[in-house]
């Protein structure tokens, strides 16, 4: 399946009504042609779609009286699997071989099975006696499952849009989440824009049962069960064996495949394994032309002999909306060689393979100082966002105080419900664990719009198990990427790639000067870019600026008005104060605005219904 949804009744509360299933039906999917199947039990509503990208649905398990549905590919039972050479790749198991394997002992009420996979998925499984329903998600939650609690019902679904278009479902702004997420782009743990909806966290599973309270299950515990830091020599070797392998069970037997090429390593490092696995790779660029990251996608495609696009890009795009998604989608559609390839909707990204491997910026050396002094607090304020407070409704002294340290008191408290040990590698944890867990959200929300579902084996937990053990300080600013480097196909080293500002820098040396992606802003495609996004933003604001359901509790208007005033006339950039209110007046629409306000949640509820 490529979307799921579901609701069940608890207690002895009412029938399950038929104008809320129905909503969960007809807007799962947003086509009103897309065939939405639906399973009914005593009680409890289940819907399903699949887009058909993976070549085989996997279609919902229904024996031994249960039923699971999934979303993405578990990768079921393939921790520790020998190397697949390139002239003999294993018989891997299909999809729904691994889904069947999974429906067994979850039956069995085995949860320690989901240790077992390694891939990106969520799932929803109904007992053999229809009492409890069971979420769960992937070693890194990145596969995205939302639940809502109240006492007469459980909904779930993966995608959030859903929850605020159910009839008799009052939302609730939550006021961190909303702040982080107007802020940082995403929420941090569980914590979504709206009170009574919460996300299915990292290595996470829910038993819900009809009656009594919802319990958590942690399958693995990447602040406990990882260990110490390893210093084995052999590790680079390790790690590169873990990678092919990881390329290796996604690409199963297909010998033609598609994916994005950028400058930089992580897509490299993909694409250079397939191309060492004997697969034909069809690449996608889609940078501002002229740039680094345009110019060494081409040159590196042509030394590892990928069928190469370059597609520049006028627009800016966003990455927490999917926007590279529907790049992708609009180019290959129309592609003539999209009908050669066995399963032309699997696109390879190198998501996580930055911050995966320890390279994230970050962690940068501010943060890094305050985490080896042992200080959580400093780490926090210094990573953290500052959120524009002087938006904020005038009078609120208090609720503007507690704006002011909101966002840095959602990453403490990340923080420090960790219990690693070595605050560096804790922090790098909360990277994974957050900022990389929901960096796909925007892709997998609109999933049913695009249809273009990825291999991602940057988020392969063997691989990360093995990296992640390494010392912190060895995985900071690339440096043990370059040593792996050494261990993948030659063809990486091939030619010069983009790094990160202040990381270590490419030893290949590069012929003549092309801007990089952070150093852009001169150039002829970037200022046409910025117009362009200037202009989405002023017509943004025009429209909040009169709008009736502006959530003043909020945002004040008169404020934000001065603010979009001295943007337009360029005499301050108050880009940031702009895209802040955007995100706040969209969710609180979508919520009960009025009840609103810029307060910490009350004792740290969660929503009704979480005992």
């Amino acid at each position: 399946m490529t979307l799921v949804a579901g609701i069940m009744a608890r207690g002895r509360g009412p029938a399950i009504p038929a104008d809320l299933s129905a909503v969960l039906k007809h807007r799962l999917h947003r086509d009103p042609g897309a065939a939405v199947e639906q399973i009914h039990r005593p009680g409890i509503c289940l819907f399903h779609v699949d887009v058909g990208a993976f070549g085989e649905p996997a279609a919902p398990i229904s024996d031994q009286g249960g039923t699971t549905l999934l979303c993405g590919e578990p990768l079921y039972g393939c921790v520790g699997e020998p190397d697949a050479p390139s002239s003999d790749r294993p018989d891997f198991p299909t999809r729904g071989e691994d889904l069947r394997s999974l429906h067994r002992r979850l039956v069995a009420g085995d949860l320690a099975a989901l240790r077992e996979c390694r891939g990106v998925f969520s799932l929803a499984h109904l007992g053999s006696d229809g009492r409890e329903l069971v979420l769960a998600s992937d070693h890194l939650g990145i596969r995205p499952m939302y639940l809502l609690l109240t006492p007469e019902f459980a909904i779930f679904s993966s995608v959030l849009r859903i929850f605020s278009e159910l009839p008799g479902i009052s939302l609730t702004v939550d006021p961190q989440g909303l702040a982080e997420t107007a802020t940082r782009g995403y929420a941090y743990g569980s914590r979504t824009p709206f009170r009574e909806v919460r996300r299915i966290e990292a290595a996470e599973a829910w038993r819900v049962p009809r009656e009594g309270p919802p319990v958590s299950h942690r399958y693995f515990r990447w602040d406990v069960d990882l260990g110490p830091p390893t210093r084995r020599p052999d590790m680079p070797e390790r790690v590169a064996s873990t990678f092919r392998q990881a390329v290796s069970r996604r690409l199963r037997d297909d010998r033609k495949t598609v994916a994005m090429l950028s400058g930089g390593l992580d897509s490299r490092a993909i694409v250079a394994v397939l191309r060492d696995l004997d697969t034909e790779v069809h690449t996608f660029n889609f940078s501002i032309a002229g740039e680094q990251d345009e110019i060494f996608a081409s040159a590196f495609a042509s030394a590892a002999g990928t069928r190469h696009r370059s597609r520049p890009r006028s627009r800016a795009v966003d990455l927490q909306g999917g926007d590279w998604s529907f790049l992708f989608r609009d180019a290959w559609a129309s592609d003539p060689s999209r009908h050669d390839i066995p399963r032309p909707g699997m696109l390879w990204s190198g998501d996580g393979g930055s911050v995966g491997t320890g390279g994230s910026s970050g962690l940068s050396d501010a943060v890094a100082a305050h985490l080896e002094a042992g200080d959580l607090r400093g780490a926090a304020e210094t990573y953290a966002p500052s959120i524009p407070v002087g938006t904020l409704p005038g009078g609120h002294r208090r609720n503007v105080e507690a704006v002011g340290h909101i966002a840095s008191r959602g990453v403490l408290e990340e923080l420090e419900r960790s219990e690693e040990p070595d605050l560096v590698r804790r922090f790098l944890l909360f990277l994974m664990l957050n900022d990389q867990r929901r960096h796909l959200d925007g892709h997998f929300e609109e999933i049913d719009a695009h249809g273009v579902e990825l291999h991602l084996p940057f988020f392969d937990s063997a691989f990360l198990k093995d990296v992640l053990t390494l010392p912190a300080p060895r995985l900071r600013k690339h440096r043990f990427y370059h040593e792996l480097l050494h261990h993948l196909p030659k063809a990486i080293m091939a030619v010069p790639w983009q790094t990160y500002p202040g990381h270590l820098p490419c030893p290949v040396e590069t012929h003549g000067r092309f801007p990089s992606q952070w150093g852009s802003e001169g150039t002829r495609a970037q200022t046409l870019i910025e117009a362009q996004a200037r202009r989405r933003r002023l017509a943004w604001f025009r429209a909040m600026a009169v709008a009736r359901d502006l959530p003043t509790g909020m945002i004040s208007r008169p404020r934000l008005i001065a603010a979009g005033l001295a943007y337009h006339a360029r005499i301050r950039d108050y880009d940031y104060v702009l895209d802040f209110a955007r995100q706040v007046h969209q969710f609180a629409r979508l919520a009960n605005y009025r009840e609103a306000r810029w307060a910490p949640a009350r004792n740290g509820d969660s929503g009704e219904g979480w005992g």
